[in-house]
């Protein structure tokens, strides 16, 4: 019976000790400077890079809103998350940079994985949509 308790507490102590090692937080993950490359190699216009990103956008579940000239706010909220990136860009290349968020336990350096996850699966999509222009 105490054999049978010491392995108990044991196994209870191994997994709260692993557990406090999986962090979800991740330093924030920013897409800057990401070089635009048309598939046919010609060069693209500022209109059809906005066209790709506002695509991109709404295809990966984010809510794209024109902000001014070169620079769209995106918006994605999943179950209780919600996330806003500024998304700026010309007809060279664009970026995507963290405004604000809400339950992603944001520090100024670290945030929750799936943010970082949602921005880089949008840069990837945004990436596609240009390659295919």
């Amino acid at each position: 019976m105490f054999a049978q308790r010491s392995v108990v507490l044991a196994g209870l102590m191994f997994a709260a000790v692993g557990l406090s090692g999986c962090s979800t937080q991740q330093p924030l993950y920013n897409a800057e400077n990401v070089s635009i490359a048309s598939g046919s190699g010609t060069p693209l216009s500022v209109q059809q890079v906005e066209n790709a990103i506002m695509d991109a956008a709404k295809y990966k579940r984010w809510t794209p809103t024109k902000v001014g000239p070169g620079h769209i706010l995106a918006t994605i909220n999943v179950r209780q998350h919600r996330a806003e990136v500024d998304i700026y860009y010309t007809a060279n290349e664009f970026d995507i940079q963290y405004k604000d968020s809400q339950v992603l336990e944001y520090d100024g350096q670290n945030i929750h994985r799936n943010y970082n996850k949602w921005v880089m699966l949008l840069e990837e999509q945004i990436k596609l949509r240009l390659a295919n222009v």
